[in-house]
């Protein structure tokens, strides 16, 4: 594991997650997984999360590219926000 960061869990979380699903195409992403756990692919980017009770643990495995952790976090951040709408 690269680097590792949580964001709340949404009270709505099985609608966030179909959202999601349903942006990875907008993003390029290959998304799997549902409200317990999973994996992303996005950008040269690899990263698994896992749902618990109070928070969603985000954790990059890859980098393809010298991205810097900040950035990828605040990307997946606006992601997770967008399917919140």
């Amino acid at each position: 594991m690269l680097y590792s960061f949580s964001i709340k869990k949404p009270d709505n979380i099985q609608a966030v997650f179909q959202n999601l699903k349903e942006l990875a195409e907008k993003y390029k992403a290959i998304f799997t997984g549902d409200e317990s756990s999973g994996e992303v692919t996005v950008s040269g980017v690899k990263g698994s999360y896992t749902v618990e009770e109070e928070e969603i643990i985000i954790k990059i495995n890859k980098k393809t590219l010298p991205i810097p952790n900040r950035i990828i976090e605040k990307e997946i951040r606006a992601i997770f926000q967008e399917a919140q709408l």
